[in-house]
């Protein structure tokens, strides 16, 4: 070190040995020794991240699955992961294959007889619908909402022709049960499929971005449907689109439990299985506007369109308002500022 006039001898520390020992041991499939060094290394730093992946790959070659799958957990590796769950998975089936295809049966009958009972719900629920010259109940409203996973066109017709008979609160039960829904699928979705760390999840935020779309498509439908000749109110628009929220709340629901059997391998599938659930909301959209205004196809397609944009530009001049604001409250507040300092 010519700064220094020193000369100074770089080594590998005590740790850095061990962690290059642990590497070369597993390398030549020492499996047993190198989970026995990467356990010293955790005693020296318990939070080393790569000590808890070489613990999990020693582990996986041993076949000791669940408890790889716990060291790739706290590593934070998600393939790691998916990958021990697959051999765990396999084991279970192996070992408990009658209960397991009992379990599926089970399951996959109860899944029918739910859907069959929910569509029956519906359907008598409509039927009484059509005669209905009473204002609807809560409960009503919220049976009736089941109908959009069935009959879309005919339940958005009811809410079309039960005009002031509407029960609003029920709109607002199942935007709060689709932020429920929200929650329990952050928190219960198996790990490999997580989109979102748990450890860094923001109520406020997820609540935002799940129904700042659809309450602010309220708003500009409503606006764009009534310069364009529109037939809908407030309050139908609002029910009408709650109602779509059904699927979204449907879905997510069953999928976080589905995905408690499912690895980083079927992710294509899951995700098939979100997008598809998040196009069939927008086709809601599209029917409960076309349906509740009496649109043709190509008026219908040309007003979401429009109301698809006009979102976009509530969203901009809601963003420069509170810019603004925040900014004008700094002047006030340097002004105010300013005089307290002139009168001392």
């Amino acid at each position: 070190d010519k700064g220094n006039a020193n000369i100074q001898i770089f080594k590998p520390t005590q740790f850095i040995k061990l962690i290059h020992e642990a590497v070369n041991k597993y390398s030549n499939g020492y499996y047993d020794e190198s989970y026995s060094i990467w356990n010293e290394i955790l005693k020296i730093d318990e939070n080393y991240q790569f000590a808890h992946v070489g613990i999990a790959n020693a582990l996986y070659k041993q076949e000791r699955w669940r408890e790889s799958m716990e060291e790739f957990f706290l590593a934070d590796d998600r393939t790691g992961y998916s990958k021990a769950f697959v051999e765990y998975r396999y084991q279970v089936f192996r070992d408990n294959f009658i209960l397991v295809v009992l379990g599926i049966v089970a399951a996959s009958a109860l899944l029918v007889l739910l859907i069959v009972k929910t569509r029956q719900i519906s359907l008598k629920t409509l039927d009484e619908m059509h005669s209905n010259n009473k204002k609807m109940s809560t409960l009503t409203s919220l049976k009736m909402s089941l109908g959009v996973l069935f009959h879309p066109i005919e339940t958005f017709d009811l809410v079309k022709n039960n005009r002031g008979l509407l029960n609003v609160f029920s709109g607002v039960i199942i935007f709060f049960a689709a932020l429920f829904v929200r929650l329990f699928y952050i928190y219960t979705v198996h790990y490999p499929l997580q989109d979102i760390d748990i450890r860094e999840t923001n109520i406020a935020l997820e609540a935002v971005k799940l129904l700042l779309a659809p309450l602010t498509w309220v708003i500009a439908s409503y606006i764009i449907s009534a310069i364009i000749d529109g037939e809908s109110r407030p309050d139908e628009v609002f029910v009408a689109s709650s109602y779509c929220m059904v699927p979204y709340i449907v879905v997510h629901f069953f999928l976080a439990l589905f995905s408690q059997v499912l690895s980083r391998n079927e992710i294509a599938f899951y995700a098939f299985m979100l997008n598809a659930t998040r196009i069939w909301t927008y086709i809601l959209f599209f029917i409960s506007l076309k349906t509740l205004n009496d649109y043709r196809m190509f008026k219908a397609v040309v007003t979401y369109s429009i109301s698809g944009i006009t979102m976009g530009l509530i969203w901009i001049v809601s963003m420069l308002g509170y810019v603004l604001t925040g900014r004008l409250y700094q002047f006030i507040s340097g002004i105010i500022l300013e005089i307290r300092m002139a009168l001392l």
